[in-house]
């Protein structure tokens, strides 16, 4: 999924699609819930995305308040030969 953010629009993330793979693209509110959580909601749906250093992060996805998917991610750095 891709998405921006406008100036014009405080608060709304755009997307290129939902979160079925064929479905249309979605607005998203968005806020920050610390420095370094950042929360993504769409009617029932609700994803945080939380850093825990500069290559680690914890997501969370909700739905109706219940946690449907958690998982760690890492950053791979790209190797360049």
């Amino acid at each position: 999924m891709s998405w921006c953010v406008s100036a014009n629009q405080p608060g709304l993330v755009f997307t290129n699609k939902g979160l079925a793979s064929d479905s249309v693209p979605q607005i998203y509110q968005y806020r920050m819930a610390d420095e370094n959580t950042l929360v993504m909601s769409v009617g029932k749906y609700e994803e945080t995305i939380r850093l825990e250093g500069t290559k680690r992060r914890l997501r969370e996805q909700r739905y109706d308040r219940r946690l449907i998917r958690r998982v760690w991610e890492n950053k791979v750095e790209a190797l360049v030969s």
